[in-house]
């Protein structure tokens, strides 16, 4: 954890973090947490899901997408136990990991039909990865990895269901 703002570091007297940086810090580990929580209560609403759109994909790719998203989303509750560094780490692996799981999907899709009024599992949480680059990386970088997450799931998806048509 962090040196108490009030302390003075050494004979200068200096602080050795000021009261905004331990501020920001906290919010940051209380984020991240969230972000976390966030990604139980999406595996728990969607497993039922998950398992029924396993069927349009290669074996390897549900389990292997689960452990990229699901894992590495409760990981970064972990890490916000063991500091900054462990915390931007681990959300630099979730947002990059759905990316990678995204673009996996279409590596692993059997084409099989995707029917019309069907979303597919990992379109309803795009914003957790881009909250995730919120935790990791300045907010510019943060945004285009937002815009990235967004536009391609839906538009992945949408190209999947114009292939059957």
């Amino acid at each position: 954890m962090s040196a108490v703002a009030d302390e003075p570091a050494g004979d200068t007297g200096e602080k050795s973090h000021d009261r905004s940086t331990a501020a920001a810090d906290r919010l940051l580990r209380v984020f991240a947490r969230f972000v976390a929580i966030g990604y139980l209560c999406y595996f728990a609403l969607l497993v039922p899901e998950i398992l029924e759109v396993s069927a349009l994909v290669a074996r390897w790719w549900t389990p292997t997408a689960a452990v990229l998203m699901f894992g590495s989303g409760v990981a970064l509750g972990f890490a916000s136990f063991r500091g900054t560094v462990w915390m931007q780490r681990t959300a630099t692996v979730n947002a990059l990991a759905y990316v990678v799981m995204v673009a996996l999907w279409f590596v692993a899709w059997n084409g099989t039909q995707i029917p019309q009024d069907q979303s597919l599992w990992f379109t309803a949480f795009p914003g957790l990865a881009s909250l995730a680059a919120a935790v990791a990386w300045r907010p510019r970088r943060a945004f285009v990895v937002t815009i990235l997450v967004r536009g391609d799931s839906v538009r992945r998806i949408e190209l999947g269901k114009a292939s059957q048509g």
